[in-house]
């Protein structure tokens, strides 16, 4: 591989380009499944205190709560991307 990227410079500069490209897709695609996820906990986080009035509002309980969802909702996502990288063979 070595005696290629020697032989090849541009060989080099497109694997760089490939890499960070990989990266800022794996980047945009954690930062929309977050932001997914804080709006859907959100809206439900925020009809129920809207039925409560804000009343037993506690936030230690919030971000317990917010963190295993967030935890399962992470493991769901990993278990369907697995699924679907079975489709290449091994």
């Amino acid at each position: 591989m070595a005696e290629q990227a020697e032989e090849a410079p541009d060989l080099k500069e497109v694997f760089a380009y490939f890499g960070r490209t990989a990266y800022m897709a794996n980047v945009l695609e954690v930062a929309l499944a977050q932001t997914l996820l804080q709006v859907e906990f959100m809206t439900n986080l925020r009809a129920t205190v809207l039925k409560n009035q804000g009343k037993d509002f506690d936030r230690a309980k919030y971000e317990n709560e917010f963190d295993e969802y967030y935890e399962k909702q992470s493991a769901r996502r990993w278990a369907s991307s697995s699924k679907g990288s079975r489709i290449f063979p091994t």
